[in-house]
């Protein structure tokens, strides 16, 4: 006690002539009981003397819950964001002039990831932080040349009194900024393998197939009922990508279209799938195919369940109904029974709306 009631902290910060330039510098760091932050002044003369000082400091013990030390070093920098911050205001020193440290490598790591791959914790503060301070204000300082750790550790009120690096920070604050500490290419790091505090990452594969579900035509023995059903549930589905409810009860005839365009075009995958990746890629088909020498040609290319044509004398009439003309695509049939079956509706059923 008797040694910090003989202690005497000059109020007084400034060199004695006149201030050419004034910089803030602010030092973060935590330990396993408290976490603190501390500011000096940094003044230039016009003789360019430079002098420094310690201006302001804050410390806090350790938050009840439990925290690993990552997430304590963040919660430092976060102290030392606000505190600087406040300080630079009252100063009215801008936001060039300010430089911040801290010694955890992890922390820096988190304040240069998109806030969307950090946890909840970890992305509230950094952005708070970010907000605060700009990212390219933020340097790396070992922990032997921080003053901060005195702050968080605890020092002896003899040792407080005599220590240089307390009251004056570190000898480097009156070099140029070239000569300032660099963070070692070692301890850098930028993989998310080893970084905490990170969401998982979920990793999607998508695999490609021609295998189409055909259990569709199940559903119904009428292909205009299951038509119509298709058309709802398309409807349902440019809905909920638009996040809008469409108003109208009645089917419209060009959602009713591209159902049938697209049962057709499932029941021709089903039929000759090998058919469809020739006439896509405008390729011949082998010699001896059964469909080699029909012309075909796929109908509406803006679509991606367009379908394959015929081109013959029926297509040319233009009086035909347009269900009538697409009578020639089920003639195109495989020889499997899966795929006669649902063919059968779309004809029968095409014969009726005639």
């Amino acid at each position: 006690m008797d040694v910090i009631r003989d202690l005497q902290i000059p109020r007084f910060t400034g060199p004695s002539c006149k201030i050419k330039l004034k910089t803030l510098h602010g030092f973060s760091d935590s330990s396993e009981s408290a976490f603190g932050a501390v500011i000096y002044l940094v003044c230039t003369d016009v003789n360019n003397t430079v002098s420094t000082h310690l201006l302001c400091t804050k410390a806090r013990v350790k938050p009840i819950r439990q925290r690993t030390m990552p997430e304590m070093e963040l919660e430092a920098a976060k102290l030392l964001s606000q505190l600087i911050s406040h300080v630079a205001n009252a100063l009215c020193i801008n936001a060039t002039e300010i430089f911040t440290w801290i010694d955890s490598t992890t922390v820096l790591a988190w304040l240069k990831k998109p806030l969307i791959k950090l946890k909840t914790f970890v992305c509230n503060r950094v952005a708070m932080i970010n907000e605060l301070l700009p990212l390219q204000q933020w340097g790396y300082v070992s922990t032997e040349l921080n003053p901060a750790d005195l702050c968080s550790r605890g020092l002896e009120a003899q040792s407080l009194a005599t220590s240089s690096l307390w009251w004056n920070g570190q000898f480097w604050l009156k070099l140029p900024q070239e000569e300032w500490p660099k963070l070692p290419q070692e301890k850098f790091r930028d993989k998310d393998t080893d970084l905490p505090g990170l969401k998982a990452t979920i990793l999607v594969t998508v695999v490609t197939t021609n295998n189409i579900d055909f259990s569709l035509f199940s559903w119904s023995s009428c292909f205009i009922k299951l038509t119509r059903v298709w058309a709802w549930i398309m409807r349902f589905i440019k809905g909920c990508k638009k996040m809008e409810i469409c108003k109208e009860r009645v089917l419209q005839w060009n959602e009713t279209a591209a159902a049938q365009q697209f049962l057709i075009y499932v029941q021709q995958q089903l039929s000759f799938p090998e058919v469809f990746d020739a006439v896509r890629k405008k390729k011949q088909l082998p010699k001896g195919h059964s469909l080699g020498g029909m012309g075909l040609e796929l109908k509406d290319h803006t679509s991606n369940h367009d379908y394959i044509c015929v081109r013959g004398r029926v297509r040319e009439r233009a009086l035909i109904p347009f269900f009538c003309k697409m009578q020639t695509n089920q003639t195109l049939l495989g020889n499997t029974a899966q795929a006669a079956q649902p063919c059968w509706n779309i004809c029968t059923d095409q014969h009726n709306w005639e």
